[in-house]
């Protein structure tokens, strides 16, 4: 039989662990990875990606996000924070390139289809 000072370390676990899930699915849901049915059952998204040459591109230099469009269409950018907010957006053109100044932090980048986290120093 456990006595009822065994259970705090069962339940401190338990309460970690369903944390860092509810973290996952919430980070997963931000990037888009996920979406729910009408029945609330996870499913895959059925986002197609373009051939790694068509992809934006994203690259952190010192305390800015460059993102460069070789597309031939025009993208939508969107800067959130890592809480999910938008920190920035703006739509470039095919062909352009566009540095995006930021505050040290984490960050995801979505530019077109494609999005990232980032770290910015």
């Amino acid at each position: 039989m456990r006595k009822t000072g065994d259970l705090c370390p069962y339940i401190i676990h338990t309460a970690y662990n369903t944390m860092k899930y509810i973290r996952i699915l919430l980070m997963a849901l931000s990037l888009g990875s996920i979406s729910f049915a009408s029945s609330l059952h996870a499913m895959p998204s059925t986002e197609v990606s373009l051939p790694s040459e068509e992809q934006p591109k994203i690259a952190v230099r010192a305390s800015e996000v460059g993102v460069e469009n070789p597309t031939s269409a025009p993208i939508e950018i969107a800067v959130f924070s890592i809480t999910g907010t938008m920190v920035k957006s703006t739509t470039l053109d095919s062909g352009d390139s566009c540095s995006i100044e930021l505050p040290s932090g984490y960050y995801i980048i979505k530019a077109g289809n494609l999005t990232r986290r980032v770290a910015v120093k």
